[in-house]
């Protein structure tokens, strides 16, 4: 009981946080991708792709590493919701020969809702890094050191 409480209540937690991931294209470079549940999360989605740049660059030997492409992926979804069923009336107490058995006065009817349609944005991030060694890049502007980032706690600011 104990190891599905904790499982469930990690999913909670993790319902609310943003994701990444990556993929090798080459030797030094790489697809990062990060998504959000939740439009407030533009900014964790960001944080989650460079954080995953950085220990994507750092596992494969390198120190720095340079966005070349950064595209949104940002998307909206729409999540189908199905109508409420509603009773039309309540239940009759009544002896059998006291009603004439029409449909109004039979217990059991109900009414449906129309099915909605509800739109969720949900954020996307998609970053395609080259990564360099050390002495490999000279002009260190635009360069991201992995290091550092990777040194700072998560919930702090990000700056190249």
């Amino acid at each position: 009981m104990r190891t599905i409480m904790t499982l469930v209540a990690c999913a909670f937690l993790a319902a609310g946080c943003a994701t990444a991931s990556s993929t090798m294209l080459s030797t030094d470079t790489a697809l990062v991708y990060a998504t959000g549940n939740d439009s407030s999360q533009r900014e964790q989605v960001l944080k989650a792709a460079l954080r995953e740049a950085a220990e994507l660059t750092s596992a494969r030997g390198y120190r720095y590493f340079v966005i070349l492409t950064a595209d949104d992926t940002t998307r909206t979804v729409a999540i189908h919701v199905p109508g409420q069923t509603y009773p039309n009336e309540a239940r009759h107490d009544r002896n059998f020969g006291a009603t004439y058995l029409h449909t109004v006065e039979r217990p059991g009817n109900t009414h449906t809702a129309p099915d909605t349609q509800v739109q969720r944005v949900r954020p996307g991030l998609d970053l395609v890094i080259r990564m360099y060694r050390i002495g490999e890049i000279s002009e260190m502007d635009g360069v991201w050191d992995a290091e550092a980032m990777l040194a700072l706690p998560a919930s702090a600011e990000l700056r190249q």
